[in-house]
């Protein structure tokens, strides 16, 4: 098969698991592709000689739509068409560390995390392309000798002369130019942003041609299956003769980060290390010893204050009959449909090539060099699309080991866990507590204070892809509303326990304690929960304008006797979401059948891509509230059971409802997973007593 450059683009159709042929093409930038005759510019818009354009994503694709939103963010300030737009990784070591993680948790890192892609970088991708649009305006000024300011760029031409000049026509005369910075297009002034695109990534998945990293194949490659102990434990027992009698097997390996067993196919692998009943042990942690440890830290009075307004505890003093809560979340599992995978190939220069599903590309090829002996610059590592979007593979325990076995064995390795050894000694998200007293007065609320306790989520994560060990960051968006006194302190536990980011975790615990606690005050007053938050917003005008088109549109029903609605709103990563849940049952078993979400997130690169976040995380959650909660056994989850999910045919009806405001564009894909457990919690409680501790845990069914 002949290989061009284009062909080796999404946009092409083979997909991104050839894309490191690409970089090994003789005279290419090591940083950015570029062919001869074209041109790059801010190290991620290119453009070739035949015109093409090129996005080089320092972000990864996980299903998220990011690199649909920065195609559009380029075509809109170019004048470009979208298909003529390709897409490909950076590579590891190509810089772009996330502006917005680094403001957060001080980590000078690469990542794609927190709904953070949109607001850390296409800022900077319009300013290429705006740049890139000026080359291609100057060089057609010069022929056709009109003023550059009275030429129209549209549709991948130049307008104004005699005839258009397309971008191929003009693509190696503006490369000889010098790039200078220009004036960006007003929001969407190419007529492409805020539109339903296509989605770049769709065509090459329907294909079957976007290549994951257990799709790569490489001549004289072996497959290894591989069982790692986590963070800190260690492997205690393997039977080597029953994986030996496997036929497939080849050979295995015992290595002090791992077991490994070599087969001719990945199966003959995964059936020789499932042969060998691999046991390992994490730290002294159990479920007990988590509580204690959560108790002890919300009877602490230290902690990081996230909002300090007024004075909580002379308001909560002074009530007659302050509410109080507690509620709990379980460390769960991310449910993956990828399980980690990586190859890597040795190189005769004695370096490697690698391709691994990661989120942390930098981060990743550090820990492949750290246990290979080699320096980072040797190892030139591809990022793969991931098939999560919960949030895993921002550590990938295969790539290392890949690597690993690469350099013993001479040879290409694919090395990859089974999805219950990597759900075991993966990172879970954080256990979580919090308590919560509400002081009531004068028909609205005069005083709050919370007070939560978790190890760290993304800050756990970050410390071991070698960033700053940051706090937990649970409560830190604080509350949506005005009220006058209020309290919000975390403090962060260290725990034996591998813990890091899942996508809404955190948030959807900090709006479970916050929702379910403004429902009981808004029927301890007698009030309808949804006008009540409304009356609590003080100056948000875009969380008031959400929650009336929201009432209107979920035909709200009051929440009073024989409702089964519930209502919650949260503001997050510069958004505001509202949502209405109809539900029935109990929580142990319990049935949505509605959800009407209405979300502003400032200014939209593309509704639909929204719409399809909010949805999907709203499903996500629901499916989370339904696996029962792990046990920890020995510093290691053990699942507890399978999850029971909706039927196809039980899906609830979902509607979201976009409401663009003028405000620069914020995260979406945290907000359905966040939202929904505290609006179907409401939802269970709505027209009742308050159901006590059931509704105050995630999953749902801990504190039956």
């Amino acid at each position: 098969m002949q290989l061009d450059r284009r062909s080796l683009l999404i946009g092409g159709g083979i997909g991104v698991g050839l894309l490191v042929a690409w970089q090994l093409l003789p005279g290419d930038d090591a940083r950015v592709p570029v062919p001869e005759g074209g041109t790059a510019i801010g190290g991620m818009v290119a453009l070739d000689p035949q015109g093409g354009i090129t996005l080089h994503s320092p972000q990864v694709e996980y299903g998220q739509g990011i690199w649909t939103a920065f195609a559009q963010a380029i075509a809109d300030e170019m004048g470009a068409r979208m298909d003529s737009i390709a897409v490909q990784p950076l590579q590891a070591g190509s810089g772009f560390a996330n502006p917005m993680i680094d403001e957060a948790f001080g980590s000078a890192i690469r990542i794609t995390a927190a709904a953070t892609s949109v607001r850390a970088f296409t800022l900077d991708i319009r300013r290429a392309a705006a740049s890139m649009r000026e080359l291609l305006r100057a060089e057609a000024a010069e022929r056709v000798g009109l003023d550059p300011a009275g030429l129209l760029i549209a549709e991948g031409e130049v307008r104004g002369g005699e005839r258009p000049l397309s971008f191929a026509e003009l693509a190696e005369g503006a490369a000889s130019r010098r790039a200078r910075g220009a004036e960006l297009r007003s929001w969407a002034g190419g007529g492409i942003i805020g539109t339903n695109a296509a989605r770049v990534d769709t065509p090459p998945k329907m294909r079957g041609t976007f290549a994951f990293a257990a799709d790569v194949r490489l001549p004289d490659m072996a497959y290894a299956a591989v069982r790692v102990p986590p963070p800190g434990g260690r492997v205690t027992g393997l039977d080597r003769a029953a994986a030996s009698a496997r036929q497939g097997t080849t050979e295995i390996i015992e290595d002090e980060r791992f077991v490994a067993v070599i087969g001719e196919t990945s199966w003959a692998a995964q059936a020789g290390l499932a042969a060998a009943k691999v046991r390992v042990t994490g730290a002294r942690l159990d479920d007990a010893a988590i509580e204690a440890a959560l108790v002890a830290a919300l009877d602490a009075k230290d902690g990081k204050v996230w909002v300090d307004v007024g004075d909580a505890s002379d308001a909560i003093a002074a009530a007659d009959a302050p509410l109080a809560g507690e509620f709990r979340a379980a460390p769960m599992l991310h449910q993956s449909l990828e399980a980690p995978a990586a190859v890597a190939r040795p190189r005769t220069d004695g370096g490697l090539d690698v391709w691994a599903a990661t989120r942390a590309p930098d981060a990743t090829r550090a820990a492949i060099a750290d246990a290979c002996g080699l320096s980072p610059s040797r190892i030139q590592l591809v990022p793969m699309g991931v098939g999560d979007p919960s949030g895993a593979l921002l550590e990938n325990d295969a790539a290392p080991v890949a690597g690993r076995l690469a350099l013993r064995l001479g040879r290409p390795v694919q090395a990859s866990l089974s999805h219950h050894a990597a759900r075991r000694v993966g990172a879970v998200s954080p256990p979580m507590a919090a308590r919560v007293e509400v002081a009531l007065g004068g028909g609205g609320i005069l005083g709050w204070r919370a007070h939560y306790a978790a190890p760290a989520g993304l800050g756990g994560s970050l410390a071991r892809l070698g960033g700053k060990r940051g706090p937990s960051r649970l409560g830190a968006t604080g509350l949506p509303y005005g009220v006058p006194a209020q309290e919000i302190t975390t403090t962060t536990i260290d725990l034996p326990l591998r813990t890091g980011w899942m996508r809404g975790a955190e948030e959807a615990f900090h709006a479970l304690a916050t929702e379910t606690m403004i429902d009981r005050a808004a029927r301890a007053l007698g009030r309808d929960p949804l006008s009540f938050r409304i009356g609590l917003l003080g100056g948000d005008v875009r969380m008031a304008r959400l929650l009336t088109r929201l009432a209107a549109e979920a035909r709200w029903d009051g929440g009073g006797a024989g409702s089964m609605m519930g209502v919650a709103c949260a503001r997050m990563d510069g958004s505001r979401i509202a949502l209405v849940a109809e539900a029935s049952g109990s929580p142990a078993s319990f049935k949505v059948s509605r959800l009407v979400a209405a979300v502003d997130c400032g200014a939209m690169v593309n509704p639909a891509l929204v719409e399809q976040q909010v949805a999907g995380g709203m499903l996500a959650a629901l499916q989370q509230l339904r696996f029962p909660a792990p046990r920890i056994v020995d510093g290691l989850p053990e699942p507890a059971g399978a999850a029971i999910g909706p039927a196809l045919d039980a899906l609830p009806e979902i509607r979201v409802l976009t409401t663009p405001s003028g405000e620069l564009p914020g995260g979406v894909s945290s907000l359905g997973a966040a939202i929904a457990p505290a609006a179907i919690a409401n939802a269970l409680g709505a027209g009742g007593e308050d159901q006590g501790p059931v509704l105050r845990t995630l999953p749902f069914a801990l504190g039956a």
